[in-house]
């Protein structure tokens, strides 16, 4: 076969193959929509995406640079840093601020207690760290549990049956970028 097509030519396999799977799903698997429309978790999204990122990326400079190199160590560090925050603030949305353990946070982000400490030196400096830290702080404790993890109001125009309540979400979804599971 390959004296007479080019080697990519075996792919083209896929494209029949792709369209009767495509058929036969519009036609055997059933219309199904869901009554409440999930909300985008677009802080979740930006700060797991770019931490991948992050992380991917200065895994691949390694290869130019070394692993000695400050910019390596650099952009790894920062994607750890946002795939960090991204894990605490799914669980500060699932558990509330104040029953939220840096036990708790270092084992979803599955790093070790002294990693975490040696960015982040108390769990209040994984909210923000400037000289509105303590607004911040006050304002997290000040909230019960539940009220974290409700969306705000929506911003189009959806019947309130729709809208995702505190007791739909759970912390798959919520991790998944969705508010309601």
């Amino acid at each position: 076969m390959l004296d007479h097509f080019w080697w990519g030519s075996i792919f083209f396999i896929n494209i029949p193959v792709s369209a009767v799977a495509l058929l036969l799903g519009l036609v055997l698997i059933p219309e199904s929509r869901s009554a409440v429309a999930p909300r985008p978790d677009y802080t979740g999204l930006l700060l797991s995406t770019f931490g991948l990122t992050a992380l991917v990326y200065g895994a691949i400079q390694e290869e130019e640079y070394g692993w000695a190199d400050a910019r390596v160590w650099g952009v790894m560090a920062a994607g750890a840093i946002m795939v960090a925050a991204f894990v605490t603030i799914r669980l500060f949305r699932e558990q509330g601020y104040d029953a939220t353990t840096v036990e708790q946070i270092t084992e979803a982000a599955e790093v070790s207690p002294s990693t975490f400490f040696r960015y982040y030196p108390t769990k209040e400096d994984t909210v923000l760290s400037d000289e509105y830290d303590s607004l911040i702080v006050d304002t997290l404790r000040a909230q019960p549990p539940d009220s974290l993890r409700q969306p705000p109001p929506a911003r189009r125009s959806t019947p309130s049956s729709a809208r995702c309540s505190p007791t739909t979400a759970n912390a798959s979804s919520i991790g998944a970028g969705c508010c309601c599971g």
